[in-house]
């Protein structure tokens, strides 16, 4: 089962990932009998909405470097947009920052 350690501490997180648009978590929140996690952020001025989902499943083996990617976050309003992770990305407040700063950034392009 997939525990986020510290998840209260995520909320109020915030980020840049463009311009003036600065990005807050603006909740975490777990659901589910798998231990799946609802990540919900909004950027600046009340712009725009993103919410993740965040499971842990079998995934690829040998992603990168030989490390096998075994959680997966996933766009609840895109469903066929996903990014795979390590239990690195997201075992931290600072790494899950840093991987969601990475996704977004990556939609954005």
């Amino acid at each position: 089962m997939l525990t986020i350690q510290n998840s209260d501490k995520l909320v109020g997180e915030q980020f840049v990932v463009s311009g003036p648009k600065i990005w807050t978590i603006m909740g975490v929140h777990d659901y589910g009998p798998d231990g799946q996690y609802q990540i919900h952020l909004r950027a600046s001025g009340n712009t725009d909405d993103r919410v993740f989902i965040l499971s842990k499943e079998e995934g690829p083996g040998n992603l990168h470097y030989g490390l096998n990617a075994n959680y997966k976050i996933t766009d609840a309003f895109e469903p066929f947009s996903s990014v795979w992770v390590t239990e690195a990305g997201i075992s931290s407040v600072s790494s899950m920052v840093k991987t969601l700063k990475r996704i977004i950034s990556h939609a954005n392009n």
